[in-house]
């Protein structure tokens, strides 16, 4: 059974890599750096978010997150505004060039995945999503036991 294991893990292992692979491709046919769509696509979604969000949202490192905000601050497509309850707290918007460079990267990506919905089945994707989430939770609970005390969570 060792065995089994050890290739099912290196089949999903495979499998999430090959998902994500799909999207850094088609970035790199339109020109543009992966973690930056990965900006691009959270703050669309949102409407809104901090720098950590868009970290937490896909494991980002903290100063990628900022060379890419910088980046696109610099380039007059994304602004900042004080968050309410902390005055530290930055949040992330669109400029009106923001929103249009977002639409015209992110509405051709949005339907071509909405396509793939279809074509799986949203009734096969939304199994997907279940049993990813549950063996991660499985995994994590296996792998990085909580410490006494400690409530916070990924």
């Amino acid at each position: 059974m060792e065995q089994k294991s050890r290739t099912l893990l290196r089949e999903i292992g495979s499998a999430v890599i090959r998902y994500r692979e799909v999207y850094r491709d088609w970035c790199r046919l339109r020109g543009i750096p992966y973690h930056e769509m990965l900006v691009f696509y959270t703050i669309r979604e949102k409407g809104s978010c901090t720098q950590k969000e868009i970290c937490d949202s896909y494991a980002l490192p903290k100063q990628t997150v900022h060379n890419i905000v910088r980046s696109l601050r610099a380039k007059g497509l994304l602004t900042m505004r004080e968050g309410r309850g902390n005055r530290r707290e930055r949040i992330l918007l669109f400029t009106e060039e923001g929103k249009r460079r977002s639409a015209s990267l992110l509405d051709p990506l949005l339907e071509q995945e909405c396509c793939a919905v279809n074509a799986a089945g949203p009734e096969n994707v939304e199994s997907a999503i279940h049993l990813l989430r549950s063996f991660t939770e499985k995994l994590r609970m296996s792998m990085i036991p909580e410490q006494e005390g400690s409530n916070e969570r990924r």
